[in-house]
This record gives structure tokens, C-alpha cells and sequence, in this order.
């Protein structure tokens, strides 16, 4: 008589099993991730992992304007992060220093004690510059050379109507003499035609727009959110595949300088005032005669500060590349700081125009900007731009 036997599960049953489970597990977990909301790509901790300088202003103010959350800080290379998460595969800023970059409690880069002052400059991410240390803002270096206090209130991202909200809100102590408007003359005059398209629908609807964490786009998807990770994996590593990501490249210039060929990126090529559009003449003048009103009735002296872009400062020492397009290669000096000039001059506004100091440095083959994917002054830069600045405040 035979012993008994017990009929044990074959493999490929096990295995069937196995593979039902962890589709109904993958099916629950995708269910529930989007009947719960929860974003599986973590956005906020992705924002929050950019360098500050780098992210969008969310703190809404006035009527349709942001600035940054205060205070806040963020330590690491400023630059070589924000190239990284790029994903571009440029090399630069590699010896880059880890920094501590603060925010004081209303978002600005100013010491937290700052409680009086007697200048204030507004601007963009030129006078926001939050990849140098606090003590090489040319604000900062302005205020040192002069023996004055001095407040700044750039924010990145924000154009000329918001420049001006940010002093009557943020820039008014007791002691204030002085306010300097920062004029960035590579994409100012987009930012400035956006705001001013904004404040038109303000006045229309009542209505404006709100930047929250939580509105960033979430991944509900499970499936996506690992999907995605993994489509990109197999892109990189079989780069014939139908997945392959493009290079991202930003190098579309060098710079002949006493160090040799430093690779370089260019982005904005100023336009004249013959190319510009009748409503942003219009709306320029607009913001011009606002900045002055406002200091005349807030009774301090109007300043406005000429921001040239990398193209323009070193004409004279770029070689191009088969990247560069044709409108960045056959660009000629622009009439737009002469503009600029007569608008300050019919709105008694002192107009300082850095670029031929910046320029003097070209020539003696020393590099005044970031060189790759950023278009902001280096340290160098920004201690011309404040000898310039601070000597024709004084002089004035």
C-alpha cells in the first residue's frame, strides 16, 4: 500500500498567486492614493529642495503681486543645485561653496534687526541675488560705502509694478531718504506688460491669482509616479530607445577672458526702442511716472539703477558657437538705456548707469556674470555695480 502524499501547490501556481497579489496590491495602493489626494511625487518637497533664489514667489500682496515667505533659509551651492535640477548636462560651478542664504521675516534678504534705514532697493533677481552672501549684495556693499542703512526688497520672478508696491509696503522706515528702482533690461519689459495685463483683469473681475503648496501639480497616479522614474532609467541607459530624453544644454557661447575659454550661456539680446511694441513704449512710460509719483508722495528721492544683461557687457569678448541662434550673434548695441535716460530725466528721476564700468572689466578680460545657465552678476559684478552705484549717490 502506497504512503500518503500531499498534493503541495506547483510553481507556477505560487507564482500566479504571487503576481495576482501584487496586482491587487499595486491596484489598492493606485486607488487610494487618488481617492486621498496624496502626491506621490512629493512636490512640496521637491520645491522646497530648490535653492530659494530659484523658486516662485507664493506670499500673495497688494492686488495681483507675490514676494517670498519669511523668514526662511537654505544652505548648499546655490548654482550648481539649480543647474542640476535642471537636468542639463552642463558642468559648472563644481568648486562652488555651500552657502547659508537668509530671508528676514517678510521674505527679503536683510538682516533679521534691520528696523530703520535710509535707502531702499527694489527690484527683481538682480537685486535679489540669492546665491552671493549677504555681505556681496551690492545693496549691502552700498550701504557699507556710504556709511548709510540700507534695505533691500528684490524678488525674483516679479517685474517694475511690483518693485514699486514692495516700497510702499515693505520700504518706508522713519529715516528713509532714498529708494532705488533696479531696471533689468533682459526681461523687464515682459514682466512689466504681464503685470500690467494682470492689474487691468484686477480691476475688471475683483479677482486674482493664488500660489499655494498645495495647488502645485500632484502625482495621484502610483503607476505615473514610479513610471515615469523608470521610463527615464531605461532612456539613460539605452540611449537609442524611443524613451530617450534630449540634452538639455545650456552652453551657447565662450567668453575670452584672461582665464582662456570659459563656456557660457546667453539668453536675452536687449531690443531697441524701434522693435518695441507701442504698448510697451506706453506701458514703460507708465511705470516710470508711477515710480515717481509714488516717491514724491512717500517724500524720497527716485533712483532708477540701468541693469545691463550678459550679451550686452561682453560684446566685445564672445566667440559663438554652431548653438548660438543668429539674433543673439548679429545683436548690436541697443538705444534702450538712451530711452531710459530721457524718461528719467521728464519724470526728475537720477538715472545710474553701471555698464561702462562693467565693460572696462570686459576689456581687461575679467568675467562680471555667472557664466553658465544663470544670467546674474558674479561677486565681481556686483562690487562694480556697487562703487558705481554708491559713487554717483554720493556725487548727486
Amino acid at each position: 500500500m502506497d504512503g500518503c502524499k500531499t498534493n503541495s501547490p506547483s510553481l507556477s501556481f505560487k507564482l500566479l498567486t504571487s503576481l495576482v497579489a501584487f496586482a491587487v496590491g499595486l491596484l489598492a495602493v493606485e486607488l487610494l492614493g487618488q481617492l486621498m489626494d496624496f502626491d506621490f511625487s512629493r512636490q512640496k518637497a521637491a520645491f522646497e529642495a530648490q535653492p530659494i533664489f530659484y523658486r516662485q514667489p507664493i506670499d500673495p500682496i497688494g492686488t495681483v503681486f507675490f514676494k517670498r515667505t519669511g523668514p526662511d533659509r537654505w544652505y548648499g551651492p546655490v548654482l550648481r543645485t539649480g543647474l542640476q535640477q535642471t537636468g542639463a548636462v552642463d558642468k559648472a560651478y563644481e568648486e562652488e561653496e555651500p552657502l547659508l542664504i537668509t530671508y528676514d521675516r517678510d521674505g527679503f534678504r536683510n538682516p533679521e534687526n534691520l528696523d530703520e534705514w535710509e535707502i531702499v532697493f527694489t527690484g527683481d533677481s538682480f537685486t535679489e541675488l540669492g546665491y552671493l552672501r549677504y555681505e556681496d549684495l551690492f545693496t549691502t556693499r552700498v550701504g557699507r560705502i556710504l556709511e548709510k542703512p540700507v534695505k533691500n526688497v528684490g524678488v525674483s520672478h516679479t517685474g517694475p509694478f511690483s518693485y514699486i508696491h514692495c516700497v510702499k509696503e515693505f520700504g518706508i522706515s522713519k529715516g528713509t531718504t532714498d529708494a532705488v528702482l533696479v531696471f533689468f533690461e533682459g526681461n523687464d519689459l515682459k514682466d512689466l506688460m504681464r503685470e500690467r495685463e494682470q492689474i487691468r483683469e484686477f480691476k475688471i473681475t475683483g479677482q486674482r491669482e493664488y500660489r499655494d503648496l498645495d495647488q502645485l501639480k500632484k502625482q495621484t497616479s502610483f503607476l505615473k509616479a514610479i513610471g515615469f522614474p523608470l521610463r527615464d532609467w531605461i532612456g539613460e541607459k539605452w540611449p537609442g530607445g524611443r524613451w530617450r530624453k534630449p540634452e538639455l544644454r545650456f552652453h551657447n557661447a565662450y567668453f575670452l577672458g584672461a582665464e582662456g575659454k570659459v563656456p557660457l550661456s546667453l539668453f536675452y539680446a536687449p531690443p531697441n526702442v524701434a522693435d518695441l511694441e507701442p504698448d510697451e513704449i506706453i506701458a514703460l512710460e507708465e511705470a516710470i511716472k508711477e515710480w515717481s509719483e509714488t516717491t514724491r508722495q512717500l517724500s524720497i528721492r527716485p533712483w532708477l539703477v540701468f541693469a545691463p544683461c550678459k550679451r550686452r557687457v561682453l560684446d566685445d569678448a564672445l566667440e559663438f558657437t554652431d548653438r548660438t541662434v543668429p539674433p543673439m550673434v548679429h545683436w548690436t548695441s541697443s538705444d534702450l538705456i538712451d530711452h531710459l535716460q530721457k524718461l528719467c530725466d521728464a519724470h526728475g528721476i537720477n538715472m545710474i548707469d553701471p555698464t561702462p564700468a562693467l565693460c572696462k572689466e570686459t576689456t581687461k578680460g575679467n568675467l562680471t556674470f555667472n557664466p553658465m545657465f544663470d544670467t546674474h552678476f558674479n561677486q565681481r559684478g556686483s562690487h562694480i555695480m556697487s562703487e558705481v552705484i554708491a559713487e554717483q549717490m554720493r556725487s548727486r
